[in-house]
């Protein structure tokens, strides 16, 4: 019995040190990423709307779609609508270039087409916009 009370408490420690390292690992990729950033680009991402409860968790992922949803246009308070049909204008109108081989080429498609989710849309379907729309109106 006590041999496994001495495994438990060992397997718990070791939990609890990686717990905390994972912790200041996220904190800290949260600061780099961040500091990268011009302070416009910084600016344009506090005002976005899920900001504090993202910065508080340092949700490094939300971080890099928000960015890369202000690098794009993309923001609180730009038209979504017109956004959308940007992105989905973009993405229709791709075509590989001559230079260009297969691989960069699946890159950009994949870019664009996650640009048009980013938008609150989908290729053929559009229920992300309309769920946002009916979302907004509950606020």
């Amino acid at each position: 019995m006590r041999g496994k009370e001495l495994l438990l408490k060992s397997v718990l420690t070791e939990y609890t040190k990686r717990t905390v390292l994972a912790k200041s690992n996220i904190a800290s990729l949260w600061g780099i990423v961040i500091g990268q950033c011009t302070d416009s680009l910084q600016e344009q991402v506090c005002a976005e709307d899920e900001y504090e409860t993202n910065s508080s968790n340092y949700d490094s992922i939300w971080l890099i779609k928000s960015l890369k949803k202000v690098i794009s246009g993309i923001t609180a308070q730009s038209n979504i609508y017109h956004s959308l049909f940007h992105a989905l204008k973009d993405l229709y109108n791709i075509q590989q270039q001559d230079n260009e081989n297969v691989e960069a080429y699946y890159r950009r498609f994949q870019d664009r087409l996650q640009m048009v989710g980013l938008s609150h849309g989908e290729i053929f379907d559009s229920d992300k916009l309309i769920k946002h729309e009916a979302n907004k109106g509950k606020q």
